[in-house]
């Protein structure tokens, strides 16, 4: 067998060994909703990290497990992708305040988040309230941008504890 025979054979070992270290932490999601327009549209595909949500992710394309009083039935899958707008300690959206009578000044509490779709006919925290952060399964890689291009695709600009732009 040639030295570079032996060099192949030794390496696929490890590339199996990446590729499936890979897989295991990353996840191709393909939208098939209308939640998320005009930024995502069926069909689109996005790349999510399988991770817990952190504080810089304000702001960031995330995938979540539907949580209790979510719409289930056909075409709908196991997960939903929206955009976290909260976290805990953040000041409640002024959308999800009003849907829900909360008070202004009203802060997200510690285990839970805000998520919205980018489509105003979203079904997301507007009807669900705050969802538990451990829902959150997956975050964008690289999240693309909002419609509102006062809300940038990153944590900067959403709003951070104590109500400042973050």
């Amino acid at each position: 067998m040639s030295a570079a025979a032996v060099a192949v054979a030794g390496a696929l070992p490890c590339a199996a060994l990446l590729l499936c270290a890979a897989r295991a932490r990353l996840v191709q999601v393909r939208v098939s909703g209308g939640s998320m327009a005009p930024t995502l549209a069926p069909g689109d595909r996005i790349l999510m990290v399988r991770r817990a949500v952190r504080p810089g992710d304000r702001g960031a394309v995330v995938l979540l497990k539907p949580p209790p009083g979510a719409t289930r039935g056909p075409g709908l899958g196991p997960w939903r992708v929206k955009r976290l707008v909260a976290l805990a300690g953040d000041p409640v959206p002024e959308a999800v305040r009003a849907a829900h009578g909360l008070p202004e000044g009203s802060t997200v509490p510690p285990g839970e988040v805000v998520v919205l779709g980018d489509n105003p006919r979203s079904e997301d925290s507007r009807r669900w309230r705050r969802v538990p952060a451990g829902l959150v399964i997956a975050v964008a890689r690289n999240s693309p941008a909002p419609p509102d291009p006062r809300l940038p695709a990153t944590g900067a600009g959403y709003p951070s504890p104590g109500g400042r732009p973050g």
